[in-house]
């Protein structure tokens, strides 16, 4: 489908209708049954050669129904900054008790 735009569109008298736009596409097209996963990541910081994910979340729609989640703490093998903790509401404690990313990553593709 290539990149595009999503468009989400809901009022009361009509039911919520998924679409999106693309360039190759001349008319938006329906995806109300295609498969889309919402990914929320929490990291350390926002530098990629330095920085660790702590969390990964995510949720499997179809549609607009909601099919799957996933959610798990990763422990980063470093201490968190008072800054991340409070952004995040995640503590050295939950990250020092979570999983290896090598545990983890393979569940999530899953």
């Amino acid at each position: 489908m290539g990149h595009g735009r999503i468009t989400y569109s809901h009022t009361p008298t009509e039911r919520t209708r998924l679409t999106t736009a693309s360039p190759n596409s001349p008319s938006p097209v329906s995806i109300a049954n295609e498969i889309i996963v919402a990914l929320d990541l929490e990291t350390t910081g926002v530098d990629p050669s330095q920085d660790a994910i702590i969390e990964v979340g995510a949720v499997k729609f179809r549609g607009t129904e909601e099919i799957d989640t996933f959610s798990a703490v990763v422990n980063p093998h470093r201490k968190l900054s008072g800054f991340i903790i409070g952004l995040t509401g995640i503590t050295q404690e939950d990250v020092d008790s979570g999983a290896e990313w090598d545990r983890i990553g393979p569940l999530f593709r899953d």
